[in-house]
């Protein structure tokens, strides 16, 4: 199951680090974990855009360009995630 955001009880990212004023503690979406390619992709097909274009790439020849629409773009990775998954 995908999720948008759900509660982790550990910190995706924490640092420290020193300000002139003494040390600092940076904590980033504490609590919880995001799955990017959910917020990116599956929302928008989801709410009925996958026919919208998400990605338009121009080459530096003229003529050269191509263009990916939500949907093509959440089947391509979706492969990727499957060949990465994939135990020989």
């Amino acid at each position: 199951m995908r999720h948008a955001y759900r509660p982790n009880p550990l910190p995706c990212y924490a640092d420290r680090f020193l300000k002139k004023h003494g040390m600092t503690m940076l904590q980033w979406f504490k609590g919880g974990q995001t799955n990017i390619c959910y917020n990116a992709l599956d929302r928008h097909v989801k709410a009925g855009l996958g026919d919208k274009i998400a990605f338009f790439w121009e080459g530096n020849d003229p003529g050269v360009d191509d263009k990916l629409t939500y949907t093509q773009l959440l089947e391509r990775v979706c492969q990727v995630f499957t060949c990465a998954t994939f135990e020989l």
